[in-house]
């Protein structure tokens, strides 16, 4: 099968490799879209702390099951479906407790072993989900960004009414927006210095701040009555961001850590035991987080496709992650086996 095969530090190659068989448990699927995401631009400048080479990246898909090796479950042939791509261990405590999503050894399809940026990929039968009847197999690969953000909402003290702010309009931050958009019911601030992701968010409904031209703080405190985010969600990791938390939230208020920062930042602890905010972590998904995503997305109360900026044949894989690394003028970049 064709594939796009990671092997170090920038170096990926476009080149056959061999068709995965599912064993016993699993499902074949023949990938219909492959979303780039930013995890994957990690492994690809080979900053990534698990990934092994040779493996081919992507855990973003959607596709269509061509074998079952599975009792038990109601896949079949032809069936249109997207995966969890989650491979948690199922032994640890947070397992056994129920969070398997943060297990102590989680692995993920595309990070630890062969994923979606190929004709086809194996996953485990039941991580599988079906795709409804209307939704397209391009926004059915985005299913699995929109449960993270599904599961930062969620995990979130977003309530009707509340006013939020989320710092950063990439992919995650666009998500996030939309999810607290419609768990709010009111206008989401979203804070994002780049000018193309700007212009995107005004697009989609949005009244984004831009700090190139306004005092961050000072906006967000007048657009929220003088007194801050109810939640704040930091999908950016920056250094700028995590020194402005504190100053951005309400008292009483929430922080939800959603980026990844790969370094440390200082953070005012001060300020967030003098207001009595709440910090809070987010990681992945779990199945109710992707059930539910998929519902809105399936529904029309998240807008996905206008994330869609590129779509680009299998064998230019290795450009869309240049196009993704650079990030100046993309947003979601599919790629089509």
């Amino acid at each position: 099968m064709k594939s796009v095969v990671w092997y170090g530090a920038y170096q990926a190659r476009f080149e056959d490799a061999p068709k995965p068989v599912p064993k016993e448990g699993e499902a074949l699927i023949k990938v219909a879209y492959a979303g780039i995401c930013g995890s994957d631009i990690t492994i690809y400048s080979g900053k990534h702390w698990r990934a092994k080479p040779p493996m081919i990246p992507g855990h973003e898909f959607s596709g269509e099951i061509v074998e079952v090796n599975a009792a038990g479950t109601d896949l079949k042939p032809g069936d249109r479906v997207v995966v969890e791509p989650l491979l948690p261990c199922g032994k640890c405590h947070a397992c056994l407790s129920g969070a398997y999503h943060v297990c102590t050894t989680l692995k993920l399809l595309g990070n630890d072993c062969d994923g979606g940026f190929a004709e086809y990929v194996t996953a485990p039968a039941h991580r599988v989900y079906h795709i409804p009847e209307g939704l397209g197999m391009q926004e059915a690969a985005l299913v699995e960004p929109a449960s993270v953000a599904t599961h930062d909402v969620r995990r979130s003290n977003v309530k009707l009414g509340d006013h939020v702010v989320v710092l950063g309009g990439g992919p995650i931050g666009l998500l996030v927006a939309q999810v607290a958009r419609v768990a709010s019911a009111q206008p989401v601030e979203i804070v994002e210095i780049s000018d193309w992701r700007l212009e995107l968010a005004r697009k989609m409904g949005f009244d984004p701040i831009d700090p190139k031209k306004v005092d961050t703080v000072e906006e967000v405190l007048r657009r929220t009555g003088g007194m801050g985010a109810d939640v704040l969600f930091d999908t950016a990791g920056a250094a700028s961001t995590s020194a402005q938390l504190a100053k951005l939230t309400k008292v009483h208020g929430q922080v939800m850590i959603v980026a990844m920062p790969k370094e440390f930042h200082p953070v005012d602890l001060a300020a967030f035991a003098l207001k009595e905010i709440d910090l809070r972590g987010c990681r992945v998904y779990n199945a109710d987080d992707y059930r539910a995503a998929i519902n809105l997305i399936a529904e029309g109360k998240i807008d996905v496709k206008s994330m869609i900026s590129h779509i680009m044949p299998l064998e230019q894989g290795v450009e869309g992650l240049e196009l993704a690394r650079k990030g100046d003028a993309s947003m979601k970049i599919l790629l089509k086996p």
